[in-house]
């Protein structure tokens, strides 16, 4: 019975609006693109590898990123987009997720990834998958995720049928895995402990060692 809950939640998605691949399972894959090693992840530009959306590391913008198909690793860089397993395309994560990267060799900037897009009217949240990351609409936080409690879901009833720039911030030093599943309406409190099992397992997260929790 739970089980068929949490498939109920995934086939009941409310449509995207105006979004542009807010699951980042339609890269456009045309080129040009280059190896980052014979054989390896393909690097190439934001706009064409993770269309519709803008990435800024400390406010400057992310201009080159990489595809890396399953089992490839995430081919470097502050983002990347890799394509997700067999096991994981048919189910709630689709295609692709982002591996985003704040801690580099030494270089450890914030990371925004942001779309401008309307809120569809009947959705009241949004479903992610993802390690540590805030979310905010028109610069206003509307929540986190925090994958060792939960919950997955970001509350945007308040916003439905608007217009608003969608963010999300990843602090200094953090690496996580993150995906969009699409808009959704809220599930019942049961179900959150159901989804938080499910996902977990999914959700790759690390962080730098000396901090305990990111920032509020």
């Amino acid at each position: 019975m739970k089980r068929n809950l949490l498939f109920l939640l995934v086939t009941l998605p409310a449509v995207g609006g105006d979004f542009i691949n807010l699951t980042f399972d339609e890269p456009d894959l045309s080129g040009p693109l280059d190896p980052v090693f014979p054989g390896g992840p393909l690097r190439g530009s934001v706009t064409e590898i993770i269309p519709g959306w803008s990435f800024f590391t400390d406010g400057q913008p992310v201009i080159t990123t990489t595809w890396s198909p399953f089992n490839l690793g995430s081919g470097g860089g502050h983002v990347s987009l890799v394509q997700n397993s067999l096991g994981e395309t048919a189910g709630p994560l689709g295609k692709a997720s982002l591996i985003i990267q704040s801690q580099i060799a030494g270089v450890a900037p914030e990371i925004r990834l942001s779309q401008r897009g309307t809120i569809p009217a009947d959705a009241a949240g949004l479903w992610l998958a993802s390690g540590y990351v805030q979310a905010f609409a028109d610069g206003k936080k509307i929540g986190e995720i925090n994958p060792m409690t939960g919950p997955f879901i970001i509350d945007v009833s308040r916003f439905a049928g608007q217009e608003v720039n969608l963010e999300f911030l990843v602090e200094s030093g953090w690496s996580i895995r993150f995906d969009i599943l699409g808009f959704v309406p809220v599930p019942e409190p049961e179900t959150w402990a159901l989804m938080g099992t499910g996902l977990g397992a999914l959700v790759w997260v690390s962080r730098n060692p000396s901090r305990r929790k990111p920032r509020l």
